[in-house]
């Protein structure tokens, strides 16, 4: 290993040690966050209002991360991502209302919208200290539209799928996925 490889490759280790600390909680989270909401008396519309809180925020905040990623540095949005996290699962531990909860899961977002996009981008910058010198097909304003593609798509595919399960059930029908399961158990 080249001695300009070492300071990538540690970089890398240390950016994805940082990552998996920030998304194993999330995973566990998404997981608990509804059985706690509903102990504190939140509806099933306040339930996804957490998770809405927690989506919505990205997709506001990330047109103009870019720009700014660019003009100030990836590592204060890293960092500030980070914060943003530890904000979230400090409100997380003293939350005793459904508002702290939505609180909590919107500074969540925030952070996930710095963390990411700074994650994401810092290893395109080590990755491209290590290319090729070939171009690439697109431009680089475009290379990760086909990645938001993928999750329109599935978004799509599972809103459809969800329509027609709840249009089987009000018809007295049982949905295709309860059919399918119970003859696969049955053989």
């Amino acid at each position: 290993m080249t001695s300009s490889t070492t300071p990538n490759a540690a970089a890398f280790r240390r950016l994805s040690w940082g990552v998996f600390l920030v998304a194993f909680p999330l995973g566990i989270l998404a997981f608990v966050l509804p059985i706690y909401g509903r102990e504190l008396g939140a509806s099933a519309v306040e339930v996804g209002a957490f998770f809405s809180a927690f989506s919505i925020v990205p997709v506001a905040v990330r047109p103009f991360l870019g720009r700014a990623l660019d003009r100030w540095g990836r590592r204060p949005f890293l960092l500030l991502g980070l914060g943003g996290y530890v904000a979230a699962m400090g409100l997380f531990v003293f939350a005793d209302s459904v508002l702290l909860l939505t609180v909590a899961r919107f500074i969540q977002g925030l952070g996930q919208a710095f963390l990411w996009l700074s994650a994401y981008t810092i290893v395109a910058d080590l990755a491209a200290a290590h290319t090729c010198p070939e171009p690439h097909t697109a431009p680089a304003e475009h290379r990760g539209c086909g990645a938001g593609g993928c999750w329109v798509a599935a978004g799509a595919t599972s809103a459809r799928s969800t329509r027609r399960s709840i249009a089987a059930r009000s018809s007295g029908r049982r949905p295709a996925s309860e059919r399918c399961s119970r003859s696969a158990k049955r053989g």
